[in-house]
């Protein structure tokens, strides 16, 4: 047995400083495709990740003072978008800097030397850790699903979505954000903490089958891979897509109107469809293989090496939902012309300051001499 391998084995939880190391163990015969995921995974989480998570925290902290603040005119789709853009940082910061980074790059980088795993810290720890989580990530997929619903309002229904005042769409945003906690709630309120010296350990679960069976099926459809939510971005998305198809095949072809607000309805409704495909481009496969797996975990016939081959992918997808919510801030550079003007005009400010200040401290240096 290999060395990473029997440090494994011998480290008393799921989780452990070794999971992207003893499965390409040179003393062993486990190099194959777990191998190969793990070593993505290890460089993604340690190498990689720290320059996307940054990009990641700057550029929605930046969104959401650029739509509520900054922008020329506020209106129910920037709001719904810093709201987004708020869910999306607190994702990064709770599944990326709280847990990638120190729990599997940290020791990848270091050969499973330097590893901090916040969850075995107490069991204070664990639950809030677990209950921010799955908060963050329900509430990430719960206000995108309402930026596609209102997507879907404002074309099926224009005049009555005029109705829809600013106040009304923060008051609906920050109720969703405050109604996905008791639903996080409801699912880690069954945490049960074990202590194995010296360190804490806590899982989610009851010796019910019953109700561990709700509780898979409420993990799976609710809270973290939030399968309802991803059915309903999807469905939302193919209405917008048919309401576009049918008004193209008619005389009443919207971007070729004269009328400023239709048109920009069709943009801001390609907008949200290219983000939506694109968001459904990590979040889909991730959902799908959760799925799968919660399915197949309790099933003794099933082959360990391929639950891990799952379990790896889906870490593997959600880390590419990670890096979408990163960078999400390009559609918006590229599709909306208000947000790119106000991104240079800052960039130019701010060339104009450094300018100002270099030329005064050579001012200052060329009296001295």
């Amino acid at each position: 047995m290999g060395y990473f391998t029997s440090k494994k084995l011998n480290y008393s939880y799921i989780d452990s400083p070794y999971d992207m190391l003893y499965l390409c163990d040179p003393k062993t015969e486990n190099i194959n495709i777990n191998c190969a995921i793990s070593e993505i995974l290890g460089f993604s989480s340690g190498y990689i990740f720290p320059f996307v998570g940054f990009i990641g925290v700057v550029s929605n902290i930046y969104i959401c003072y650029i739509f509520l603040f900054r922008y020329p005119k506020r209106t129910r789709q920037t709001i719904l978008l810093s709201y987004l853009a708020l869910a999306d940082l607190l994702n990064i910061l709770a599944f990326g800097w709280l847990w990638i980074f120190p729990a599997k790059g940290l020791p990848y980088m270091t050969n499973g030397n330097i590893y901090f795993f916040i969850i075995n810290q107490s069991s204070v720890y664990c639950t809030v850790f677990r209950t921010l989580y799955f908060f963050t990530s329900t509430v990430t997929f719960a206000i995108f699903l309402l930026v596609c619903l209102d997507r879907c309002f404002a074309i099926y229904f224009p005049f009555r979505s005029l109705r829809i005042t600013n106040k009304m769409t923060f008051l609906t945003c920050s109720i969703v954000f405050l109604f996905c906690l008791p639903l996080t709630v409801l699912y880690t309120g069954f945490i049960r903490t074990i202590y194995q010296h010296p360190y804490f350990f806590c899982t989610i679960g009851n010796k019910d089958k019953s109700l561990n069976l709700f509780l898979n099926l409420y993990r799976v459809l609710i809270v973290h891979s939030g399968v309802l939510f991803t059915v309903g971005i999807i469905i939302s998305n193919l209405a917008l897509i048919l309401k576009l198809v049918l008004l193209s095949k008619t005389n009443l072809l919207l971007i070729k109107t004269k009328s400023n607000n239709i048109q920009r309805e069709i943009r801001s409704t390609i907008t949200i469809l290219i983000l939506s495909l694109i968001f459904l481009s990590g979040s889909l496969p991730n959902t799908c293989l959760f799925f799968i797996m919660k399915s197949l975990q309790n099933d003794s016939t099933i082959n360990q090496n391929y639950l891990q081959f799952l379990y790896s992918l889906t870490d593997a997808f959600y880390q590419l939902l990670i890096w979408i919510e990163s960078f999400s801030f390009l559609v918006y550079v590229i599709r909306m012309k208000n947000f790119r003007a106000l991104i240079l005009s800052n960039s130019t400010k701010n060339l104009s300051i450094t300018s100002t200040i270099k030329n005064k401290i050579t001012f200052q240096l060329s009296n001295v001499k």
